[in-house]
């Protein structure tokens, strides 16, 4: 019948391992347990229709009396039920015994309880989604407002040593004062020293023994300090009036640069530089004080050798510019007879003829050599030139290939002019006026050059108007010729 195949399907798909089936111990235990299947709880149950009533043997005891008529229809109707049930179930059906169908259990279908008890609340009430934030007003103001005090008080530390910057040229005695202001507080707090404070206060020491000694000289200061009086509390305020705390370290480093550039005495062109941040007071005030007391800043040999090179360059760029004036000076016609008394020496490579020197120089002369773009200025003279128009050799030069030239050339009249140069004032104030004069000249050529520009273009628009208007004409006097020839034929 249906049952005994369903019997015999159940044995056969045993939901053990694979282990267990092949192990015959194991599957005598599985059949064992399917015969004696419910057994226990007849024996241990205690109602009428269990066998828990029944007295042991030898007991004594006298059980509840058991109906077997009504036992027996009981099974009777079971098994009915059960043959009802799978009378109409076939193999196929009793074959899908799978793992889903291991969570119905007497009519009741243990998985859906599952879903609907444990998986479906959460799936109805997720979890909110947050963003992550960044600011918050209402806890700004919350740490803000919060006046309440820590329960815990903070154990007191000892103040910081106050940061001096060498170049900000505070007086050396304000430090002094800050140091002994300091230990006064420490010891108002009751505070001992640490070895942390020694690393503080003297840097990274690696010996050990010199820690501890800087360690016992600091406690020592704080246990002796004494508060400022009040003259010592003028005496800082004074000091502290006298620094440059608005310099910061960017702006000493380009004051040091411009100052080279232009020289320690070109305070304008200094101020021009650091502007808008320094105005032409702050630096006159800074430069004052940093060339007095230079010494306070922290390696101001090597900031003091850097102006010195850059203003020994400068130096030489006007001994050689008075140079030049003087050899200039001498000719009529310099462009045509000028001669170098000691001339560059002339290799078997290809070099520069005497015109092109001379024009060289000349162009030198002309804008200057303490001007940074001289040398593209040159070039552009001489692609201008139409004396060069077939020299396609000093045509084709770069501004770094005149450079090194022209560098070649002003050598040749150090050295004739060496020992007959003196910057004197007198000297130095005609060279003033001569780089004012041709600075002058410069910008009235650039107006002028500028003025002539907007002629042409302004002569070119008449003439293009002009020549539309005439095209205009003719069009509409072949528009008219038109007709005639037309009614003629």
């Amino acid at each position: 019948t249906q049952k005994l195949r369903l019997d015999q399907l159940v044995i056969q798909q045993n939901r053990t391992s694979l282990k267990k089936k092949e192990n015959k111990a194991d599957s005598k235990d599985a059949l064992l347990s399917m015969i004696q299947h419910g057994a226990a709880d007849v024996f241990k149950s205690g109602t009428s229709t269990g066998s828990a009533g029944t007295p042991e043997p030898g007991s004594g005891e006298k059980g509840d009396d058991i109906d077997l008529d009504e036992l027996l229809l009981k099974s009777e109707n079971k098994t009915k039920s059960l043959n009802a049930k799978y009378e109409t179930l076939g193999l196929d059906d009793l074959q899908k015994f799978n793992q889903d169908s291991a969570y119905e259990w007497n009519g009741q279908d243990f998985k859906k309880k599952i879903q609907r008890d444990i998986i479906s609340p959460l799936l109805l009430n997720p979890t909110k989604r947050e963003r992550k934030e960044n600011y918050s007003i209402d806890n700004y103001y919350k740490d803000v407002l919060n006046t309440g005090r820590s329960s815990t008080p903070s154990h007191p530390r000892m103040p910081k040593p106050h940061v001096f910057h060498s170049h900000q040229l505070q007086p050396p005695q304000l430090k002094v004062l800050y140091e002994k202001e300091r230990m006064w507080t420490a010891k108002k707090t009751g505070y001992v020293p640490t070895m942390d404070d020694v690393k503080a206060a003297y840097g990274d020491i690696s010996d050990e023994e010199e820690k501890k000694q800087k360690l016992e000289l600091l406690k020592l200061s704080v246990s002796n300090s004494q508060p400022l009086t009040e003259e010592e509390e003028k005496m800082k305020a004074d000091w502290e009036s006298e620094g440059f705390t608005n310099w910061n370290k960017l702006e000493f480093r380009k004051f040091i640069t411009v100052s080279g550039k232009y020289g320690r005495n070109s305070i304008q062109a200094i101020a021009r530089e650091l502007a808008p941040g320094k105005t032409l007071e702050e630096v006159r005030a800074y430069a004052k004080a940093f060339w007095s007391n230079i010494e306070r800043i922290e390696d101001y040999e090597k900031y003091l050798k850097i102006i010195e090179n850059e203003e020994e360059k400068i130096k030489r760029v006007k001994m050689q510019q008075e140079a030049l004036r003087r050899k200039l000076s001498e000719y009529k016609n310099p462009f045509f007879d000028l001669k170098l008394k000691h001339p560059p020496s002339s290799n078997n490579k290809r070099t520069y003829s005497e015109e092109e020197d001379r024009f060289i120089l000349l162009m030198l002369f002309k804008y200057g050599l303490d001007r940074d773009d001289v040398y593209e200025l040159v070039r552009d003279e001489i692609r201008d030139c139409p004396l060069f128009e077939l020299d396609f050799y000093f045509r084709s030069r770069t501004p770094v290939e005149l450079a090194r030239r022209g560098n070649t050339l002003l050598q040749c009249l150090e050295k004739e002019f060496n020992a007959g140069i003196v910057l004197d004032d007198a000297t130095k104030d005609r060279m003033k006026k001569e780089d004012e004069n041709g600075k002058r000249i410069r910008e009235e050529f650039a107006d002028q050059t500028a003025n002539e520009k907007e002629n042409v273009d302004g002569v070119e628009s008449k003439k293009a108007k002009i020549e539309d208007t005439s095209n205009v004409g003719t069009e509409q006097l072949v528009a008219e010729k038109i007709p005639e020839n037309e009614t003629t034929h």
